[in-house]
């Protein structure tokens, strides 16, 4: 356990910065870099855990996922709604920054239902990075929305193959086999989800509805 005292700095960088997020994260690299953010993760005190958790979304990297994903199981909430929240900053991050905007602009299309843009632009950001996981679950998102659940499941596999921690990518294939009818297999899937993010309240609600499905169904034999 690291002692949070006398890290109170680091709060206060993030307060002085806020409104310049590249001055932001040139002073974070400097004085903060992952690593220590990473052992910060531990400290006693809660500003001091969700500022290094925030710290981690801007200038972290996939490596920096495990860590965060340590801090999912912590007991103070709001450490577990920024590691969550820093882990999928870090997600939408390649090393190229033309890629970053095509992927933030084909998550906007979802957002506002354009669907078809979506998919295009989501499609030629895979072409072009087929290993930026990412790109291939927000796919799997726009054909999920489709009613094309064996495309959108075949993007998830794409995707928790490059990144095998992708808990988003889990959940949506355990949404597509339940739909498909294929509970055991939902149920896997949901089961994956969760055992990465135990904070996935949602699908933990699902698990405990397929379970009481499948034991209706044996009853019923």
């Amino acid at each position: 356990m690291v002692n949070g005292n006398g890290h109170s700095k680091l709060a206060k960088l993030l307060v002085r910065y806020r409104s310049d997020e590249e001055r932001l994260k040139r002073e974070l690299l400097e004085h903060y870099p992952p690593a220590k953010l990473a052992d910060l993760l531990s400290a006693s005190d809660g500003v001091t855990r969700t500022s290094a958790g925030y710290s981690l979304g801007l200038i972290g990297t996939q490596s920096s996922v495990v860590d965060l994903l340590g801090a999912l199981k912590h007991q103070d909430s709001s450490t577990r709604v920024q590691a969550e929240k820093s882990i999928w900053s870090i997600w939408f991050r390649s090393n190229n920054p033309d890629h970053d905007q095509m992927i933030m602009a084909g998550a906007k299309h979802i957002e506002q239902q354009e669907l078809d843009q979506a998919l295009e632009v989501l499609t030629t950001l895979i072409e072009i990075s087929p290993e930026f996981s990412e790109a291939y679950n927000q796919r799997a998102i726009v054909h999920f929305l489709q009613g094309e659940w064996e495309l959108s499941i075949q993007d998830c596999l794409q995707a928790v193959d490059l990144n095998p921690y992708h808990f988003g990518a889990y959940t949506g294939m355990g949404h597509c086999y339940w739909e498909l009818g294929q509970l055991k297999t939902a149920h896997v899937a949901y089961r994956k989800a969760l055992t990465i993010n135990p904070t996935l309240y949602v699908v933990a609600q699902a698990i405990r509805q397929i379970e009481a499905q499948l034991a209706e169904r044996d009853d019923n034999l």
